[in-house]
């Protein structure tokens, strides 16, 4: 069982690339996307139900790196590995350079996507969702609801917007992305002696201890990096104790709208089609309120990518 548990949920983007021999997740954060906040959650976890001791650095303090380095002195890095388990496989996260969105090599805009972190030895993998159906829908097509919705909560706007979004679904027929991960999750095992330790760098080249050091022993960590509105994800009360997980529908019809938010995390993208995600909601039909999906880039297997 890993120590430590890295669990990424909300909009950011993940590359996989060799460097020196080694493989190396960076994974780009937007902080820059409107109405969004990049908070880190350490949670020790004594067992798997009863979280402890909640530490929360947000996203003030976050922004101001240029990089965060996830480290483990005194062992040479492996490189990531990959979760073999076909549930948990990390090709499963959002592919925005594959066939569904940008079906080219992008070059991301390290300026939006600041800071960026960086881990060198851990398995990558994704958490299971329950299996709903995501679908790519252009951008144009659901922007009447907008039109209808005056005030959220409000049945009757509620009512006629979906039954325009369910007829511009119809005529656009929307392309299927299967069923996306809960989150993008890193796993790192310490051995004796060991420590895990996260860096930020700033500008200036001065380096920070951003968490308390990671040790071995008998308890485990979940560490959260969301990317989210606020109010969304993880929740805590004043005393530092672990909230109830919750759905992202806070404003169930504006958030389909925050996956627009990758087309200015890359360059050159003025003249791509943009799309949004929604999901099924089983029986009941559509549902456009999907959460701040994590993105990632060409795997090294994966060349070209388009």
């Amino acid at each position: 069982m890993p120590n430590v548990t890295v669990l990424f949920d909300g909009l950011m983007v993940f590359s996989v690339l060799n460097i020196n021999g080694i493989n190396t997740c960076q994974v780009g954060l937007h902080t820059n996307a409107p109405g969004h906040e990049i908070k880190i959650t350490v949670l020790k976890m004594p067992d798997e139900t009863h979280p402890v001791d909640a530490r929360i650095y947000r996203h003030a303090e976050i922004r101001a790196y240029e990089r965060l380095d996830f480290l483990l002195p005194n062992k040479p890095p492996t490189g990531v590995q990959f979760n073999t388990n076909p549930n948990c496989d990390f090709k499963r996260v959002l592919f925005l350079e594959g066939k569904d969105f940008f079906n080219r090599r992008m070059e991301q805009d390290i300026c939006v996507l600041k800071p960026t972190l960086h881990i060198t030895s851990a398995i990558l993998g994704s958490e299971p969702r329950t299996q709903r159906n995501y679908w790519r829908v252009k951008e144009d097509v659901i922007k009447e609801l907008f039109k209808v919705f005056d005030k959220f909560g409000n049945e009757k706007a509620v009512e006629v917007a979906l039954q325009s979004f369910e007829n511009a679904w119809e005529n656009d027929k929307p392309h299927t992305l299967g069923d996306l991960p809960e989150y993008a999750k890193a796993e790192l095992s310490l051995d004796a002696n060991q420590t895990l330790r996260l860096e930020g760098i700033k500008a200036c080249g001065s380096v920070d201890q951003l968490i308390t050091p990671i040790g071995p022993g008998a308890d485990s960590y979940k560490i959260y990096f969301e990317n989210l509105p606020p109010g969304h994800g993880k929740r805590f009360d004043t005393q530092g104790k672990y909230g109830q997980e919750r759905e992202h529908t806070a404003h169930a019809v504006e958030i389909s709208f925050h996956f627009t938010h990758y087309y200015t995390a890359f360059k050159n993208t003025e003249q791509d089609v943009k799309y949004v995600i929604v999901r099924d909601k089983g029986q009941m039909g559509v549902e456009p309120a999907p959460p701040c999906n994590v993105g990632r880039t060409c795997l090294p297997d994966e060349y070209p990518c388009a």
